[in-house]
């Protein structure tokens, strides 16, 4: 496993630690999932996987405005 160390501005810690609380996640657990689901190899991408991703960032969005 690959740790990585990143800053991020108050505002966005905020919103990272209220929709890992409404997700029962820790902060960590939140960004892996939001990385795993938004990075893709550029030379892979295809019509069926871009419509799937769509799908997921759809799913993910209403999962936030829901909270």
């Amino acid at each position: 496993m690959i740790k990585y160390w990143i800053e991020v501005s108050d505002e966005l810690n905020r919103i990272l630690t209220d929709n890992a609380k409404a997700k029962n996640l820790t902060i960590e657990q939140l960004i892996a999932e939001v990385l795993s689901r938004f990075t893709i190899s550029a030379h892979i991408l295809d019509s069926e996987d871009t419509q799937k991703g769509y799908a997921e960032c759809g799913d993910i969005n209403l999962d936030w405005a829901n909270l």
